[in-house]
């Protein structure tokens, strides 16, 4: 533990590119998760208007090819990807005060 410590402190361009590629990861989905959300809404909607009781759509129904796993449709899921994005500009944070510092 104290190794990989000592390995992250000494590099702070790593820790800065690991907090990007979090950040950019988590804003990706986010906006995956949107998207998403704003069709679901809509089918909903305009299903809605037919006669009968139906079930609602979600996004494996929607894109059954794709792997929707990841995207976040419920408010916990997007409570992680929204804790990974503050966990990632944390980590350039760092990097970059380590960086002035060295």
């Amino acid at each position: 533990m104290n190794d990989l410590f000592l390995a992250l402190v000494s590099r702070p361009a790593l820790l800065e590119r690991a907090g990007r590629l979090l950040a950019l990861l988590s804003l990706f989905i986010g906006l995956f998760a949107v998207v998403g959300h704003t069709q679901k809404t809509i089918l909903n909607t305009a299903r809605s208007f037919h006669a009968g009781q139906q079930e609602p759509v979600t996004l494996a129904v929607l894109y059954p090819s794709w792997p929707t796993a990841w995207i976040p449709e419920s408010f916990s899921a997007a409570v992680f990807w929204l804790l990974v994005f503050a966990a990632g500009v944390c980590l350039m944070g760092i990097g970059r005060k380590l960086r002035l510092l060295a």
